[in-house]
């Protein structure tokens, strides 16, 4: 793992809404760990400049390990059709193993089983 301490702001905000932060010098996975033994992904942020260098990949071995830690078994994430980059997020995310169960509205969801990496 090559997480970063959180920052003061990372601290504040987990204190204020239970949303936890794993940082990196090259973005961030902002999460939550649900009580039915979800790991909700909430945001994830990758500079551009590192973009398509694989840090996508180590940053989810690192959230599976806080995930199990968390005692959680499946990772949840989902994908806003109303912004910007929503394309290339269904894109990588389907690429990495995640599998959409649910769409609503706006909205796609997709899970991953934490152990394994698909379902």
């Amino acid at each position: 793992m090559n997480i970063n301490k959180p920052t003061l702001w990372s601290q504040y905000f987990k204190e204020l809404t239970g949303t936890g932060t794993l940082e990196y010098e090259y973005g961030f996975v902002s999460y939550k760990a649900l009580e039915n033994g979800v790991f909700h992904i909430e945001h994830v942020y990758i500079a551009p400049e590192h973009r398509s260098s694989g840090k996508l990949l180590e940053m989810l071995e690192d959230v599976k390990a806080v995930a199990i830690d968390l005692g959680c078994s499946v990772l949840m994430t989902s994908v806003d059709l109303r912004t910007n980059t929503c394309g290339s997020s269904l894109g990588m995310q389907l690429h990495i193993g995640f599998i959409p169960y649910m769409a609503k509205d706006d909205m796609i969801w997709l899970k991953m089983n934490v152990k394994s990496g698909g379902e």
